[in-house]
């Protein structure tokens, strides 16, 4: 089965499929898109949020 980077499209090898999926493409992700969005998610700063507040009990 032909493994393709699913967002730049590159090549990524073949790979020995199943007989239900004969003839069928697979996706993955190529080190350097990977990278790439390694490095967008280190670089958003997340807004911080208190945890919610555990309800007071009545005495």
């Amino acid at each position: 089965m032909e493994t393709y980077c699913a967002w730049c499209g590159k090549f990524l090898g073949l790979v020995k499929c199943a007989a239900a999926q004969a003839g069928k493409v697979s996706h993955g992700i190529c080190e350097t898109c990977f990278e790439k969005v390694l490095t967008e998610i280190e670089g958003i700063q997340m807004p911080f949020r208190e945890p919610p507040k555990e309800p007071e009990l009545e005495k």
